[in-house]
């Protein structure tokens, strides 16, 4: 089979036009056309890849809301580098993790530990308002130029 040529699928189609708002908890739950109004082909099939939801904790440090960042990201816990890191990025971590807002931050603070794992984060700039630090502005996943020297640790208030 030539590279990027897939093998032509047979069979039933089950859905067509599918509507969902996002708040579904199951595909079966979308709004459908149904399959008489419209023709379907196998060409136009979807294909769904899914992945692990996002998460940030705090780890090394005295309590749950003081440590060094790390985030849930392709199966696996990474750090975030320190560059371009200021309040605005810690509020939002500190938000996202339930823990109130950040103390201000300073570069010279204690740091706890360096983590061993991949560094999934670099340059993160938040405007202050995202819900999550998955939403924030920053490079291509695990590209970066750091060193775990440069790990990123929050204080938040909660």
């Amino acid at each position: 089979m030539p590279c990027g040529s897939r093998k032509k699928e047979s069979g039933a189609i089950w859905m067509n036009e599918v509507k969902c708002t996002g708040d579904e908890r199951s595909l079966s739950e979308c709004r459908v056309t149904p399959l008489t109004k419209h023709k379907c082909a196998h060409k136009q099939e979807v294909w769904v890849t899914c992945r692990e939801p996002f998460e940030a904790r705090l780890v090394d440090g005295p309590s749950r809301c003081i440590g060094r960042l790390e985030v849930y990201h392709d199966g696996q816990w990474g750090s975030v580098c320190d560059d371009h890191w200021d309040d605005k990025d810690a509020n939002v971590t500190c938000s996202q993790i339930n823990c109130g807002s950040c103390q201000p931050y300073m570069r010279r603070r204690k740091r706890f530990g360096q983590s061993q794992g991949k560094i999934w984060l670099d340059d993160v700039e938040c405007s202050g308002d995202e819900p999550s630090l998955e939403k924030c502005r920053h490079r291509v996943w695990s590209y970066n130029d750091c060193t775990h020297m440069e790990d990123v640790s929050v204080y938040c208030t909660g």
